[in-house]
C-alpha cells in the first residue's frame, strides 16, 4: 500500500472530524445563507420598480440557464445523448432556488427554509452526474491500461469520500447525543460527562467499519493498477492473496466491533444516564469486502483454468 493515498485518507477523515465539529456547533446553520442574501438583493431590485424588477428577472433566467450551455459546448462534445436530460433538471432546480430565496415567505411547512440549500444542492449534483457520465461514455472503447487507471482513480475518491463521510456523520451524531445527555443530565454533571465520554468511544468503534471500507477500496485502487500490466502475473497473483486475506479480517474486524459495541453498553450500562442499543452491522464495509475478496478468488481461479489449458493443450 503506498504512503500517499493514506496519508490522504487520513486527511479526508480529519476534514470530516472538523466538518462534522463545524455543523455539530450550529455554524453549520448558515449554509444557506449566501442564497438568501443574494434573494435578498435581488428581491430589492425587483420592489425598485419595473425595470428593477424586469432586471430580476432577467438575472435569475440567466443564471438558471447557465448549465443548458453545456449542451453546446464545448463545440467538441458530440452529439445529444439520454445523459443530457440532467442538464434541464438542474436548470429547473437553480430556478427554483433562486425564486424561493427571492420570496422565501412561499416557504411555509411543510416546506422549510432549507429546501432553497437543497434544491441548489441538487442542481450541482445533477451537474456532476453527468459530467461524470459523459467522461464514462467512451470508456468501452479504451485499452486495458487505460480502463484500469480509470478504474483506480475512482476507487481512490470513493475511499476519500467514504472516510469523509464516515468522519462527519460519527462526529454530527455524537455532538447530538451529548448535547441530549448533558441537557438531560443537569442535576448529575459527572454522571452526564461520564456518559459522553462513553458515546465518544462509541462514536470511535462506530467509526472503525467504514475507514476499514475505506481502506478496502484503497486494496482494489492498488490491483486495479497492477491488473493493467496483466491479470495473471505473478505479482497480481501474489497480491490477490494478500487483499483477499486482508478482505477476510476486514469482514471479522466490523461484526466484531458491531458487536462489541452492544455489548460494551451491556457490561457498563449501571453507571451511564443513556444507552443506545442499537446493532446494526456495517454493510457497505461488508459488500465491498466480500466483493473485492470474491474478485481476487476470480482471478486465482482464471489463472488456475488457463495453466489447466495450457497443459491439454
Amino acid at each position: 500500500m503506498k504512503r500517499n493515498p493514506l496519508l490522504f485518507l487520513l486527511c479526508a477523515v480529519i476534514l470530516g472530524i472538523l466538518a462534522g465539529i463545524w455543523l455539530g456547533a450550529g455554524t453549520g446553520t448558515n449554509l444557506y445563507a449566501p442564497l438568501l442574501q443574494a434573494g435578498e438583493g435581488l428581491r430589492g431590485l425587483s420592489l425598485s420598480g419595473f425595470l428593477g424588477n424586469l432586471a430580476a428577472w432577467a438575472i435569475i433566467l440567466a443564471v438558471s440557464m447557465l448549465p443548458l450551455l453545456l449542451l453546446i459546448f464545448p463545440k467538441s462534445r458530440g452529439a445529444l445523448t439520454w445523459t443530457d436530460i440532467l442538464l434541464p433538471l438542474s436548470t429547473l432546480l437553480l430556478f427554483l432556488a433562486l425564486f424561493f430565496a427571492v420570496n422565501p415567505t412561499l416557504l411555509n411547512d411543510p416546506l422549510p427554509k432549507h429546501w432553497i440549500l437543497g434544491a441548489a444542492g441538487g442542481a450541482v449534483c445533477a451537474v456532476v452526474c453527468w459530467l461524470i457520465l459523459r467522461l464514462l461514455a467512451p470508456m468501452d472503447r479504451r485499452d486495458l491500461p487505460a480502463l484500469a487507471g480509470l478504474l483506480a482513480l475512482l476507487l481512490t475518491l470513493c475511499a476519500l469520500l467514504m472516510a469523509f463521510t464516515a468522519g462527519c456523520s460519527s462526529t454530527l451524531s455524537f455532538f447530538s447525543k451529548a448535547q441530549a445527555i448533558q441537557s438531560g443530565n443537569t442535576g448529575a454533571p459527572d454522571a452526564a460527562r461520564t456518559t459522553i465520554w462513553f458515546h465518544g468511544l462509541l462514536a470511535v468503534l462506530d467509526t472503525v467499519p467504514s475507514l476499514l471500507g475505506s481502506w478496502v477500496l484503497l486494496w482494489g485502487s492498488d490491483l486495479a493498477r497492477s491488473i493493467a500490466r496483466g491479470p495473471f502475473e505473478e505479482d497480481v497473483l501474489s497480491q490477490c492473496e494478500k487483499t483477499a486475506r486482508g478482505c477476510r479480517q476486514v469482514i471479522q474486524v466490523s461484526v466484531l466491533l458491531s458487536l462489541g459495541s452492544i455489548l460494551l453498553q451491556l457490561a457498563l450500562g449501571s453507571i451511564l444516564t443513556s444507552q443506545d442499543y442499537v446493532f446494526s452491522l456495517p454493510l457497505p464495509t461488508l459488500v465491498l469486502a466480500a466483493a473485492l475478496f470474491l474478485l481476487c478468488r476470480c482471478i486465482q481461479q482464471g489463472k488456475a483454468l488457463l495453466d489447466d489449458n495450457r497443459s491439454i493443450i
